[in-house]
């Protein structure tokens, strides 16, 4: 139980080294840094701050049931890291400067983006919910795949943001290839300098299975045509295997 704070002052850091410890709050305003090679359990509350930074590097941090995670700042999953959430717990992300970077595996009850952007190249396990920013891949600094197994819901609020630099999916441009039910209602970003040929296929959003996508892209409906850097394309939803944008 009570609380742990930890302060923004620069230099202030939680060193985590494995074990246990569950209940209470811990309010992260520095640096929790996870010891190379662990596992480490923390449950309650956990409230990242908007200063507050939480790489899951080579290491795998769980959150049992009867707890909360709330992201403000900065959250780092890499390619070796594991934050393995009961299925109970809910990741909530809040505020407009937070992030979180997935290139390892994220796994939960819910993921909810109601603020700044979630991106990445990696996996989450997890119901997502997007009234922010969703972007598989890495920004500028190279397109990805982001893979969801779980339901994916764009709500009207939310924009899906996909970089077309090339003509191969997760190399020369971003999807998010999604093993659950698929609702859309938010806005569509298209981003990057790539002028691909007449013909060439981006699928930005892979769905598993036979189910069909419900819903479209705001003032993006079925088989619409727009131009973009001087060039024409033409978006739908029953595009790939019959159910992929």
């Amino acid at each position: 139980g009570g609380t742990v704070n930890v302060s923004s002052i620069p230099g202030s850091t939680l060193r985590v080294k494995g074990g246990s410890v569950t209940g209470g709050t811990l309010n992260n305003s520095g640096t929790i840094f996870l010891e190379a090679g662990t596992t480490s359990t923390i449950g309650g509350t956990i409230n990242n701050q908007l200063t507050g930074l939480l790489p899951v590097d080579n290491a795998t941090l769980t959150i049992p049931a009867m707890s909360a995670f709330n992201n403000f700042g900065t959250v780092t999953i890499d390619t070796d890291g594991v934050l393995a959430m009961d299925t109970s717990v809910n990741y909530t992300q809040t505020g407009s400067g937070a992030r979180t970077s997935v290139n390892g595996n994220l796994t939960g009850g819910q993921v909810n983006v109601l603020g700044g952007v979630l991106f990445g190249n990696g996996i989450i396990n997890a119901v997502l919910n997007n009234s922010a920013r969703i972007r598989p891949g890495m920004f500028e600094f190279a397109p990805g795949i982001l893979t969801l197994n779980g339901d994916y819901t764009h709500s009207t609020a939310g924009i899906f943001v996909a970089e077309l630099n090339g003509s191969d999916s997760g190399v020369g441009y971003d999807s998010l290839h999604a093993n659950g039910t698929i609702d859309l209602e938010g806005g569509l970003e298209l981003a990057g300098s790539f002028a691909p040929a007449i013909g060439d296929e981006f699928l930005i959003v892979q769905n598993d299975g036979t189910d069909a996508i419900n819903g479209t892209f705001t003032g993006f409906p079925e088989a619409f045509t727009f131009n973009r850097n001087g060039q024409q394309f033409r978006i739908s939803y029953v595009g790939g295997t019959g159910n992929d944008v």
